[in-house]
């Protein structure tokens, strides 16, 4: 009986659908990839931006943070433009930690993919850090023509 449910879970992995259709008929495609996630080490400024090509991403890359990460330097290196965007959402400066941003959901509808971004805050009263904190995500989507961020 242990080998027959065994052998069942490869079944339930695989049922695992990605694409999904909204109330509108958007396509929710979840198909997204974190590249990187930290409290520490975005902008100031609350941003998101999109990034199309080798070159603006370059810029992004010149922080010794990123240099020093060798899976995020061999993902970057196969990053196809033409297929897939890099999207950076910064969450700003923040007096502690706590906080985090991320991409939530991915949908598309016609020429527009909509991005869904997530920010958690701290709960009141809980204990934090203690230390200021930028909190960024880079992230990557199949890219489109429009995106939006939510």
């Amino acid at each position: 009986m242990k080998y027959f449910l065994l052998l069942l879970i490869p079944i339930f992995l695989g049922c695992n659908c990605t694409k999904r259709t909204t109330e509108n008929g958007a396509v929710a495609e979840n198909q997204f990839e974190i590249l990187f996630e930290s409290p520490y080490g975005g902008k100031d400024d609350r941003f998101f931006e999109t990034i199309h090509s080798a070159e603006e991403f370059n810029k992004l890359i010149s922080s010794p943070l990123f240099q020093n990460d060798e899976e995020f330097v061999k993902r970057f290196a196969a990053i196809d433009f033409e297929k897939e965007a890099v999207i950076v959402l910064n969450m700003g400066l923040k007096n502690t930690g706590g906080y985090a941003i991320s991409v939530e959901e991915v949908v598309k509808k016609d020429n527009t993919t909509y991005v869904k971004v997530r920010e958690t805050l701290p709960e009141p009263g809980s204990p934090v850090t203690m230390v200021l904190t930028n909190p960024f995500c880079i992230a990557i989507i199949k890219t489109n023509e429009n995106i939006v961020f939510q």
